[in-house]
């Protein structure tokens, strides 16, 4: 080692290498001793390569992001050797809920809804240190038709409805209603408190969030369309048009899903469609960059879903406590990273006029494989176990922790 290296003090040392990634961090521990020892001398940068070895990533807009480092460490160390002796704490939660046939859950928090409240809980977790939580939103001045919620911005999307004519038939006007989760007041960063107002003359709208972006689905006369908003600036980004409406599951599946803050997938008639959104653009029509093609089934209809389950019972995504004080508990400053994330395609057959729901099968994609095929523009298709393709009319794409 040079001798003017050992010269360098270990809290300017501790400085540069919290600058740089985890696994940059391990290599510079392979220089020399000297560097070897401030890092492993420091909780910080030993905090940092352990999240890079085993798939995580910083949140630092947690309310602990400036706890102490050694507290961080030792959080991250006691739930990976957790999950890595299969070490679970189960937490039992009994609580009354509306009666509802349709909840979401996400980053920790569970919501459903009636007609005019939501009700929320804050899932319990011993080993993360995140307590028991429940609150009912109420006082809405508009009837509650569906939710979608981000814990991450304190945001609840409500989807309201409503019908001029007592006609089944009769056109539906929509309304987005932008409120906190936590308090149902006026969402602070939305320039306005609803976003848009549109008819529709079927089903009912789904809607997904990614960072600043919303999504939602909308019907006129059985086409089917997706439009993107910054909900944040009340701006109206992209339309991806032309979708068959085939929904007679009306909640269960979403068309399409959010791959990352400027890209979706979007299923339309048996076939993925990956679009990338012109955020710096508004107005422009979004780029298609790959199809993933399913074998086309010999059945009457079928059409392609999507939806992403965030916090299935193999996520452990721990972006949570950060609308909330969590009384003298830690509360995790990490998450699963998102290239250690899987994607869940599942099928399932329907059949006829009726649409009468037959056997599903599932098959996981690693994420970052579907970045590499989208880079090789590859077409996808998935045989059966005989060679022949599998019969399918229904595809649902869900985005899971693994």
């Amino acid at each position: 080692m040079s001798a003017n290296l050992s010269r360098v003090p270990p809290e300017i040392l501790t400085q540069m290498f919290g600058l740089l990634e985890g696994y940059q961090i391990a290599r510079c521990g392979a220089v020399c001793s000297y560097f070897k020892r401030v890092i492993e001398g420091s909780s910080g940068l030993q905090y940092l390569v352990k999240l890079d070895m085993f798939g995580y990533t910083d949140v630092s807009e947690s309310v602990d992001a400036a706890a102490a480092p050694a507290m961080r460490l030792n959080q991250l160390e006691r739930h990976i050797d957790a999950w890595n002796h299969l070490d679970w704490v189960e937490s039992r939660v009994d609580a009354p809920l509306p009666s509802s046939d349709f909840g979401v859950i996400c980053e920790g928090i569970f919501a459903t809804f009636d007609y005019w409240r939501v009700y929320c809980i804050q899932l319990p977790h011993l080993m993360r240190g995140i307590p028991f939580r429940e609150w009912t939103l109420k006082k809405f001045s508009f009837p509650i038709d569906e939710i979608e919620i981000d814990p991450s911005n304190n945001l609840l999307v409500v989807v309201s409805m409503a019908v001029d004519h007592p006609d089944p038939a009769a056109l539906k006007t929509v309304t987005l209603h932008l409120r906190t989760l936590s308090d149902n007041s006026p969402h602070p960063r939305a320039i306005s408190p609803s976003l848009f107002s549109v008819r529709i003359d079927r089903g009912y709208p789904m809607v997904r969030v990614m960072g600043h972006l919303l999504g939602v689905t909308l019907c006129f006369r059985r086409e089917l369309r997706v439009e993107i908003w910054d909900w944040m600036i009340g701006e109206k980004l992209t339309v991806v048009e032309n979708m068959r409406y085939l929904d007679p599951f009306r909640r269960r599946y979403s068309p399409f899903e959010f791959l990352s803050a400027t890209s979706l997938v979007v299923g339309n008639q048996g076939v993925l469609e990956v679009y990338e959104i012109r955020v710096e653009t508004p107005g422009t029509p979004p780029v298609h960059t790959a199809s993933f093609c399913m074998p086309r089934p010999n059945l009457d209809e079928y059409r392609s879903s999507i939806f992403r389950n965030r916090d299935s019972h193999l996520s452990h995504r721990i972006q949570c406590g950060n609308l909330w004080e969590c009384s003298s508990f830690p509360v995790p400053s990490f998450r699963l990273a998102e290239d250690t994330c899987y994607l869940t395609i599942r099928w399932a057959v329907c059949e006829g006029p009726d649409f009468v729901r037959g056997l599903e099968t599932t098959l996981h994609v690693p994420l970052s494989s579907l970045r590499r095929l989208l880079r090789m523009q590859m077409l996808w298709k998935y045989p059966g176990k005989s060679g022949r393709a599998v019969s399918i009319s229904r595809m649902a794409l869900q985005l899971i922790a693994g």
